[in-house]
């Protein structure tokens, strides 16, 4: 006769495997947590001005490489407390 190998505390592959899909099941089954509509949202007002716009186009056989740069001021609203500050 042979003897079983002792028995550990670890659960078993399958019961393993059934708790994980129970939890995937469970994520898919929670309702998804929706913000309010009257919630505030604090978004700093800013104005974007673009100063300039380059555009290079340059063929290397099949292959176009271009390069577009565009230079832009960033202003925020003077009641947050920001500076203007370029953004390149």
């Amino acid at each position: 006769m042979t003897a079983l190998p002792p028995r550990t505390d670890s659960p078993s592959i399958a019961r393993s495997c059934g708790e994980f899909i129970a939890h995937i099941l469970k994520a898919i089954r929670t309702p998804i947590a929706r913000p309010s509509p009257h919630a505030s949202i604090d978004v700093p007002s800013e104005e974007v001005r673009t100063v300039r716009a380059m555009f290079r186009d340059e063929q290397v056989g099949e292959v176009v490489h271009r390069r577009i740069v565009i230079d832009q001021v960033v202003v925020h609203d003077a009641s947050s407390g920001q500076s203007a500050e370029p953004s390149t």
